[in-house]
């Protein structure tokens, strides 16, 4: 099985009166793998396969030890945004795994940096309505994914304690991702399928 505990903080710093802010934050991560055969580990068919455990516990323990390995990332953000009446925008960027932790149990792989990129505009239409477009772009190793989307948000009165939304993101080269939610109070509740 495997398991994490994650911790995040983070801080923002007025840059004006117009509600524009810097914002920093750190998260740090530990994981903690047990793998190994015996009944003791495994519980459900699905947890199994022809050979006994599922392919991915006998690479993480190819010797069938149940030895316990853990791990420690780290990651940091940096962000500017405006969260003003009229329009709302963002742009930040952060980098996680700098620490290149070791994966495994012979030290075989370490986790490489992960860098992003994320930025976003949301303006209204109307006393009621607004339109938001984002981008979110990840470069890890020779492994990139690059996101972008927009989304429509009518709200049901002038009041922005209840709406909904309809959007439509775009995994590029990969994937059309329409969406839905619903806004009650400061609650959300989205709909997608990837």
């Amino acid at each position: 099985n495997a398991s994490t505990a994650m911790f995040a903080v983070s801080y923002a710093l007025p840059l004006s009166n117009d509600n524009t802010y810097m914002a920093i934050g750190f998260q740090g991560n530990y994981s903690f793998n047990r793998v190994g055969n015996g009944y003791n580990y495994y519980s459900f068919p699905d947890q199994f396969d022809n050979n006994g455990a599922l392919n991915a516990a006998r690479i993480k323990d190819p010797f069938e030890s149940g030895y316990n390995y853990g791990y420690f990332t780290a990651g940091a953000g940096a962000a500017i945004f405006h969260n003003g009446q009229q329009t709302q925008w963002y742009i930040g960027g952060s980098v996680r795994n700098f620490n290149h932790p070791y994966t495994e149990w012979n030290y075989s792989a370490r986790l490489q940096s992960n860098f992003g990129l994320q930025a976003g505009y949301t303006f209204p239409i109307s006393n009621t309505a607004e339109i938001s477009g984002y981008g979110n772009f990840v470069w890890q190793d020779n492994m990139n994914e690059h996101f972008i989307g927009t989304r429509y948000v009518r709200h049901f009165s002038d009041s922005t304690e209840k709406a909904f939304s309809l959007g439509v993101g775009y995994r590029v080269g990969n994937a059309l991702i329409p969406e839905a939610g619903i806004q009650i109070w400061k609650s959300k509740l989205s709909f997608y399928y990837e």
